[in-house]
């Protein structure tokens, strides 16, 4: 069975499945710790699930292991228990994952792209001030379709990662004796 990568589409969802979970999880964490510790927590584990997926989908496109998908996740999640500087920078170490891991682009989209779109959610969640619970999960899912306009623009055709099957070596001998023919003849 082909998959297909649609890191759009997949990111929306997710993000919508964040907004819709968000309550009953962060409720469930309000029982470990307080209130405010509980928000940063379940948008830190938000922030993990999103970079294993952004991994491992990649991963999987590219014929790599889900090894390399954890190692990349397991980088985020060093950052959890430190929420206060951990959220930004999860949110960096999840921009380098995207950028330069999955779809190795050169290091100045590299960092526009993620200062853009990274920041630019964070803010934009910020500038929006969710109060209630209703509104984080709104700015959750702001942050996620945010975060899918990084695939429109800056992935660009790198975003559809194609595996390419290796060439048949009888194709390749043709492809080059029509290559001599036409060079020959033209």
């Amino acid at each position: 069975m082909k998959r297909i990568y649609r890191p759009v589409l997949n990111t929306m969802f997710f993000g919508v499945g964040a907004a819709i979970c968000f309550y009953p999880l962060s409720m469930v964490v309000y029982q470990l710790v307080p209130w405010h510790r509980a928000i940063l927590i379940t948008l830190g584990i938000y922030l993990v699930l999103y970079a294993f997926l952004v991994a491992c989908q990649v991963a999987g496109q590219r014929g790599k292991t889900v090894v390399a998908a954890f190692a990349s996740t397991a980088l985020v999640a060093f950052f959890l228990p430190t929420l206060k500087i951990g959220l930004g920078a999860m949110v960096l170490i999840l921009g380098w994952i995207r950028s330069h891991q999955c779809y190795q682009l050169p290091i100045l989209w590299m960092l526009a792209g993620e200062i853009i779109i990274g920041c630019g959610g964070v803010m934009l969640v910020s500038a929006f001030q969710p109060a209630s619970m209703f509104e984080w999960s709104l700015g959750i899912w702001m942050f996620f379709l945010i975060q899918s306009l990084y695939f429109v623009i800056f992935a660009g055709k790198s975003a559809t990662i194609k595996k390419i099957p290796p060439r048949d070596p009888f194709e390749s001998a043709r492809g080059r004796a029509e290559e001599i023919i036409a060079a020959t003849i033209g």
